[in-house]
C-alpha cells in the first residue's frame, strides 16, 4: 500500500510525519513503520490498495486518485450531491 501525504502532516505519538512524505507498505523505511496500518484522512492514494483502504476507512469522502479523477464513495442519489464536500453520516 502507498500513499502520499497531503497538508499539514501527520502527528503519530511524538512523531510529525511531514507533509509530502510517500509512505509504502513494502519498504522499512522509518515514518512507514510508524504509520503501519493506518491511514490518515489527507491521504492520497498511490495504488489500488491504499484507494481500497481510503474508501474503506473513509467512505463518505470524494477521493482524487493518481489520475486525478474523482471517485465518489457517497453518492446519497442526491442531485445536490457534490463529490469534492466531505458528507458525514
Amino acid at each position: 500500500m502507498r500513499y502520499l501525504l497531503a497538508g499539514h502532516g501527520w502527528p503519530i505519538g511524538q512523531f510529525l510525519i511531514p507533509d509530502g512524505t510517500v509512505i509504502d507498505t513494502d519498504v522499512d523505511d522509518d515514518w512507514s513503520r510508524l504509520a503501519a496500518g493506518r491511514i490518515p484522512p489527507n491521504a492520497i492514494p498511490l495504488d489500488q490498495s491504499a484507494y481500497d483502504e481510503m474508501a474503506k476507512h473513509y467512505p463518505y469522502w470524494a477521493i482524487i486518485t493518481r489520475d486525478n479523477t474523482i471517485k465518489r464513495h457517497a453518492d446519497p442519489g442526491s442531485k445536490d450531491f457534490d463529490p469534492l464536500v466531505h458528507h458525514p453520516q
